[in-house]
């Protein structure tokens, strides 16, 4: 779990209009961070936060 991940998982989805939409087409907030662990990015929850705040 890394704020690393948390901020290539944002700059992936704000840069790459697939993988966007193959994350939000899973429902519910656990589904997509289950995908994006699949997908190779390890964070939780919380972690994203601070990043939104920049």
């Amino acid at each position: 779990m890394s704020l690393d991940h948390a901020r290539a998982f944002i700059n992936t989805m704000t840069s790459d209009d697939v993988f966007r939409d193959c994350i939000m087409v899973v429902n519910g907030l656990n589904g997509r961070f289950s995908a994006a662990s699949g997908a190779g990015f390890d964070f939780t929850e919380t972690e994203p936060l601070p990043l939104y705040m920049l």
